[in-house]
């Protein structure tokens, strides 16, 4: 599971849901989560947090160029690629930590992915699960 430390920046609710902006080493990153400032005591602007994602969740790109409407994406040199017949786990150095990727080989092998490659992860925002640093 991938783990980073961030502050909450802004939140922006409509019914019992919530978009969750956060700032993670000096990047943007964004969590859509159930619940409102109103009934969730840890969501509050300027608050410290906890921001998870699974590797799974993670996807590669490299050498991208225009625009894509995922919000979350962090761009890090690859340190290590370990191939699998099925899956290739990809790490990566994003600037405060490694940052760990889960793509089938033939992807990895398509975008002849390789240590030392300038790489964007990308994450939906419904894929990133926010904890409360105290209680967790």
């Amino acid at each position: 599971m991938n783990r980073f430390h961030g502050k909450i920046t802004a939140i922006t609710s409509s019914g019992n849901i919530s978009l969750v902006d956060a700032e993670v080493a000096g990047k943007p990153m964004s969590a859509i989560v159930i619940g409102t400032p109103e009934n969730t005591a840890y969501l509050r602007a300027e608050r410290d947090i906890i921001l998870l994602f699974k590797e799974s969740e993670v996807s590669i790109g490299k050498n991208l160029q225009g625009q894509i409407s995922l919000r979350n994406q962090l761009d890090g040199v690859i340190t290590e690629i370990i191939s699998g017949q099925i899956f290739s786990k990809i790490t990566l150095d994003i600037g405060n930590g490694p940052l760990v990727a889960l793509v089938t080989t033939r992807a990895a092998q398509r975008l002849q992915l390789q240590v030392g490659d300038q790489v964007t992860a990308f994450i939906k925002a419904n894929e990133v699960i926010l904890m409360d640093p105290e209680n967790g």
